[in-house]
C-alpha cells in the first residue's frame, strides 16, 4: 500500500539525504562548478560597481554599465548550466525508483518533491555563500536579498528542468543533450543579446515563458534605477532593454 505523500517525502528525503551528503561523488559536482563559474565572475568583473572618478574617459564611462549588465547576465544564467550535474542521479536510480513505486513505498510525486528539497537544501547554503562573495567583491547595488534569491531560484528551475529531461530521456547522454540544449535556446531569449523590441514577433512568444529572461531583467532592475543611462544622448538603461514597462 502506497504511503501518504507527506510521510513518503519525509522517509524519502531523510534517507537518501543521509546517504547522499556524506558522500564526496554528490557533493562536489553541485559545489565545484558553481564555485568555479563565480570565482570567474568574481575576478574577472572584481569592482565594477564601483562609480568612476572624473579621469574616467568616455569609453569607459559608456562601458562600465554594459559591463555590469554582462555580469549580471552570466550570473543570471550559469545555475541553470551547473544543473546539469543532478541528471545522472535520476537516470542512474531509474530502476530502483520503478521497483519501490511498483512496490508501494511511494508515488513519483513524493520521489520528486524530496529529490528537489535535497538539491535546494545544498543549493541553498552554497548560493547564499556564492552570492556574498560576488555581489561585495563587484560592488553592486540594489538589495543582495534579490541578487542572491534570483540565483537560488533560478538554480531551482534548472534542477527541475534536469530532472524533467533525466525522466523522459532514455540515458545520460540524451538527457543532457536535452537540457543543455533548452537552456542554450533560452540564451538567444533572454533580451541581452537581441533586444526585445529587435526579436522578430513570431519568436516573442518564447521570452514569455523563458526562465532565464526573467532572472536576468530581476537582476537588473535591481542594479539600475530609471534614471541610469547608456550610450549617447544618454538613453535610460531600462529603456533601452525594454525593462521599465515590459512583461519583465
Amino acid at each position: 500500500m502506497e504511503q501518504s505523500g507527506l510521510f513518503a517525502t519525509w522517509c524519502i528525503t531523510k534517507h537518501r539525504m543521509k546517504a547522499d551528503y556524506r558522500m564526496i561523488n554528490y557533493i562536489i559536482p553541485r559545489v565545484l562548478e558553481k564555485t568555479f563559474f563565480a570565482l570567474i565572475i568574481l575576478t574577472l568583473y572584481w569592482g565594477i560597481g564601483k562609480p568612476l572618478d572624473d579621469s574616467a574617459t568616455m569609453q569607459e564611462t559608456l562601458a562600465r554599465p554594459l559591463q555590469i549588465n554582462t555580469a549580471l547576465f552570466m550570473w543570471g544564467i550559469l545555475p541553470v548550466f551547473s544543473t546539469v550535474s543532478v541528471i545522472p542521479s535520476i537516470v542512474n536510480e531509474r530502476h530502483v525508483f520503478d521497483s519501490e513505486r511498483k512496490s508501494g513505498y511511494y508515488g513519483a510525486g513524493a520521489y520528486l518533491f524530496a529529490k528537489v528539497f535535497e538539491e535546494a537544501l545544498l543549493a541553498f547554503v552554497t548560493s547564499a555563500a556564492l552570492a556574498a562573495g560576488v555581489w561585495f567583491a563587484l560592488y553592486l547595488r540594489g538589495s543582495w536579498l534579490l541578487f542572491w534569491l534570483t540565483y537560488f531560484v533560478t538554480t531551482i528551475v534548472g534542477i527541475v528542468l534536469a530532472y524533467s529531461c533525466a525522466a523522459l530521456a532514455p540515458n545520460t547522454e540524451y538527457a543532457i543533450i536535452m537540457c543543455a540544449g533548452m537552456n542554450i535556446i533560452m540564451l538567444f531569449f533572454v533580451g541581452l543579446l537581441i533586444r526585445w523590441q529587435d526579436i522578430p514577433s513570431y519568436w516573442k512568444w518564447l521570452v514569455y515563458v523563458n526562465h532565464l529572461h526573467y532572472s536576468w531583467a530581476a537582476l537588473v532592475k535591481n542594479e539600475f534605477t530609471p534614471e541610469d543611462t547608456v550610450f549617447s544622448p544618454n538613453i535610460p538603461i531600462l529603456e533601452y532593454f525594454n525593462l521599465d514597462d515590459s512583461l519583465s
